[in-house]
């Protein structure tokens, strides 16, 4: 099932390349700075940042549209969260859980952007969609409580970025999990939990 969901979603991001002006190819790697976000009545969490990373080769289509392109990837991304879950109606008990991840995460991005000095700086927005595949996770099983991870999960970011030289790409950007990481499951409750993090990276095109 996963070879399938990579194959169909890299299809859509990389089929008709000869419609598009240009083609860059080019490796990526950041690092981020990783929480996760609860929501649920009875159940309150907090997470403590953590500092991760990921890195992976990406591409860059340009748009026959100027000031357009499409920019896609397939990264490896470890996580590493240290989460505290409160029950308030389980009898009001803490559970702490050292959350560890390791997926492929495959964003696509649409870039608008503009260049300055015959195209040696310019600078971009961007956002799009990514999805996450989980090659590695830990279930956590607790005296009084369970967390247990989802195998895919879908996400979206945006930022700012700048290009220096034509080759280099640095780049500011915010993610966050639209469907749930993983769930912590109680006596009394289930809380699903969502990863969102800050993240600083720098690619280099060929």
């Amino acid at each position: 099932m996963k070879k399938i969901l990579i194959s169909l979603f890299l299809c859509l991001v990389f089929v008709n390349t000869e419609c598009f002006a240009q083609v860059e190819w080019g490796v990526k790697g950041g690092v981020s700075l990783t929480s996760m976000s609860f929501d649920d009545k009875d159940c309150s969490g907090s997470c403590h940042p953590d500092l991760n990373y990921y890195v992976g080769p990406v591409v860059k289509f340009a748009l026959p549209i100027k000031c357009l392109d499409i920019e896609a990837g397939v990264l490896y991304d470890y996580k590493e969260s240290h989460v505290e879950v409160f029950n308030a109606s389980g009898g009001g008990y803490y559970n702490f859980y050292n959350i560890e991840q390791k997926q492929l995460l495959i964003p696509a991005n649409l870039r608008l952007g503009f260049s300055l000095f015959k195209d040696n700086l310019g600078f971009y927005l961007f956002a799009g969609p990514q999805l996450g595949i989980v090659l590695e996770g830990k279930d956590i099983k607790k005296e009084d409580g369970y967390w247990s991870h989802n195998n895919f999960n879908l996400g979206a970011n945006f930022g700012v970025g700048t290009t220096l030289f034509k080759h280099l790409d640095l780049a500011l950007s915010l993610s966050a999990d639209i469907t749930k990481a993983g769930e912590v499951k109680t006596n009394n409750n289930k809380i699903a939990g969502k990863f969102g993090a800050i993240q600083l990276s720098l690619g280099c095109y060929f």
